[in-house]
């Protein structure tokens, strides 16, 4: 199984963009939840270079104002 990283950005309201550099190429998507974007992913990388989705892994990577609102238990308030 191939593992590639998988970047996590901050999109407009509830979206979120995500990038992979896979071979030299970047490849770029947005969805509205990181499994949608996942699966968005593999079947980009299945159009683009025939890896299919159960051969492929991804290893999350976030923006750090992605990670915070995306796992907002993590904020701290400060007094």
């Amino acid at each position: 199984m191939k593992v590639i990283p998988l970047i996590i950005e901050k999109g407009n309201d509830s979206e979120i963009w995500g990038r992979i550099d896979f071979e030299n190429e970047l490849i770029v998507d947005f969805a509205n939840s990181v499994e949608e974007l996942e699966k968005k992913m593999k079947n980009l990388l299945l159009d683009f270079f025939e890896i299919s989705s159960d051969k492929i892994k991804f290893r999350l990577e976030y923006d750090l104002t992605v990670l915070f609102n995306h796992k907002n238990y993590l904020n701290i308030k400060l007094k």
